[in-house]
């Protein structure tokens, strides 16, 4: 049948075979019955759901930009998504003495000018990718003449001199 039912406590079964005289007083009796032990709630109450001054901002911004709850996150990276820095910006200047919707209107624009930088400095001439793809091609050029034969510039320095047939000073770039 059920073997979780709920069995009375044990200071209440033992009272009960006590007055029934089917058990002697245990030792350990007249101490609990003067401190009984603690009821235990029958469920326990749920904590307490934490919430940051941010979240409020965070549900407002994305009822305002749905599409921002589809944009990547990091998950290896210990920077925070761009949301939440979004709303730690308008935070900041809402504590500074800002409306609400003026300093969503001012992070925005703040936001908007930093996306436009960015745009900038990945489409100028002085690509961070275009200076390494620069950099590798002069490498590779730079081994290639070392590998081809009279192109190893550490043979070329070292004998000056044109070495001829018979003279090992030459050849050992002793004199």
């Amino acid at each position: 049948m059920n073997n979780f039912r709920r069995s009375r406590p044990l200071l209440a079964r033992m009272r009960h075979l006590l007055k029934s005289n089917a058990v002697k007083e245990p030792l350990w009796y007249q101490a609990v019955a003067r401190t009984p032990p603690a009821e235990m709630p029958l469920k326990a109450s749920r904590p307490p759901k934490i919430v940051y001054e941010e979240d409020t901002l965070i549900r407002s911004y994305m009822k305002r930009n749905p599409e921002a709850a589809f944009l990547p996150l990091n998950m290896t990276s210990t920077e925070p998504h761009f949301v939440r820095t979004f709303a730690w910006r308008q935070l900041e200047l809402m504590k500074a003495g800002y409306s609400r919707e003026e300093a969503y209107q001012l992070t925005e624009r703040e936001l908007e000018s930093e996306k436009r930088e960015a745009f900038q400095a990945v489409n100028s001439d002085t690509d961070l990718l275009k200076t390494i793809q620069d950099a590798e091609e002069e490498f590779v050029e730079l081994a290639l003449t070392l590998q081809k034969p009279g192109g190893n510039k550490r043979e070329t320095e070292t004998t000056s001199a044109p070495v001829e047939a018979g003279d090992d000073t030459a050849a050992d770039g002793k004199k």
